[in-house]
C-alpha cells in the first residue's frame, strides 16, 4: 500500500468531493481519482459511492476511515515531538487569526519580533474560521474563544473594549443611524450578538467578513461600526460613546509545542502585542 494515498483518501472523505479534495491538496482532480482508484485496488473494494453531487463513503470506506485517522494522528504527533527536539528560536511559525488582528495588530509589530529573533519568520493564516491546530493548520491561534479540545492549551491574553465609531461626531444610538456590521463568518465576535440584542430594528447597509472593509466604509461616512477602541482610534475614526462590548483574545496552541523555541518566541511576542493594544 502506498502511504501517500492515505491523505488523499482522508481529504476526499472529509470534503465529499474529488474536486474539493484536489483543491485542498494542490493536486489535479485526475490525480486524486487515480490515487483513490489505486487505493481501492489495494483494498479490494470500492471506498466511495459516486453520487450526483459528490461522493460518500462505502461500507469499506467507513471501516477504513478510523484506521487511517489513527495513523494520521500518530504521524502528526511524531512530527510535533520531533520538531520539539530543537529548542532554538529559528524557523517559521504559522499564526492563525482574523484579518483585523493580523492587519492592525500583528503586522505592524513585526519589526519588534525581527529585532529580537531575526531567524524567526511568521506565516499569518488569515481566516474567519477556527483553525484546526491538532491537524497542524497552524502552530498558534489568536481567537475569541477558549480551546475545547483536550490536546490544546489556551492562555487568555486580555479583553479589548469595543465602541461605536463613525467618521464624524454624533450619537451612538437612534433610528437615524446607519450600521455597518460583521457578516455570519464573524459570528463568534461579540459585535453581532450586541447588535442583535440591543439594536434589533437597526438599518444596515453593509455586511462584511472583513473588518478593514467595515472600517473603510465608516471612514467614508457610510455609517457607524463597532470596533475595538484602540483600532478605531488608530484609524482616526470618532468614538461615539462608551465601550459596548469586549473582545476577548485567547492564544491557543497544541500542548506538545509549548517547548519549541520558535513557537515560544512568537507566543511571547503576540502576548506583548495584545498587552500594548490593551494599554494603548
Amino acid at each position: 500500500m502506498d502511504w501517500s494515498d492515505l491523505p488523499v483518501f482522508l481529504e476526499v472523505a472529509r470534503t465529499g468531493s474529488f474536486t474539493r479534495a484536489a483543491r485542498a491538496l494542490g493536486l489535479t482532480q485526475s490525480t486524486v481519482s487515480r490515487r483513490i482508484a489505486a487505493l481501492e485496488a489495494e483494498v479490494g473494494a470500492p471506498l466511495f459511492r459516486r453520487e450526483r453531487h459528490g461522493v460518500t463513503l462505502s461500507t469499506a470506506g467507513h471501516e477504513l476511515l478510523p484506521v487511517v485517522e489513527t495513523a494520521e494522528g500518530a504521524v502528526l504527533d511524531l512530527t510535533r515531538r520531533a520538531s520539539g527536539l530543537v529548542g532554538a528560536a529559528r524557523g517559521t511559525v504559522r499564526v492563525a487569526t482574523v484579518e483585523e488582528v493580523a492587519t492592525y495588530l500583528l503586522a505592524p509589530a513585526l519589526p519588534a519580533l525581527r529585532d529580537r529573533w531575526p531567524e524567526v519568520a511568521v506565516d499569518l493564516v488569515v481566516s474567519n474560521q477556527i483553525a484546526d491546530l491538532s491537524a497542524q493548520e497552524a502552530d498558534l491561534a489568536l481567537r475569541p474563544v477558549a480551546p475545547d479540545h483536550p490536546d490544546l492549551v489556551g492562555r487568555k491574553l486580555g479583553a479589548i473594549p469595543c465602541a461605536v465609531f463613525g467618521r464624524d461626531p454624533g450619537p451612538d444610538d437612534g433610528p437615524e443611524l446607519v450600521w455597518l456590521e460583521p457578516d455570519d463568518t464573524l459570528a463568534l465576535g461579540p459585535e453581532r450578538r450586541w447588535l442583535a440584542e440591543r439594536r434589533p430594528d437597526r438599518r444596515t447597509v453593509l455586511w462584511s467578513g472583513s473588518a478593514a472593509s467595515l472600517a473603510q466604509a465608516a471612514a467614508q461616512g457610510v455609517g457607524v461600526v463597532v470596533l475595538a477602541i484602540p483600532l478605531g482610534q488608530r484609524l482616526g475614526l470618532v468614538q461615539r460613546g462608551p465601550a459596548v462590548v469586549e473582545h476577548t483574545l485567547w492564544l491557543v496552541q497544541h500542548r506538545d509545542t509549548r517547548k519549541i523555541g520558535r513557537i515560544r518566541a512568537v507566543a511571547e511576542w503576540i502576548a506583548e502585542c495584545v498587552a500594548s493594544l490593551a494599554t494603548g
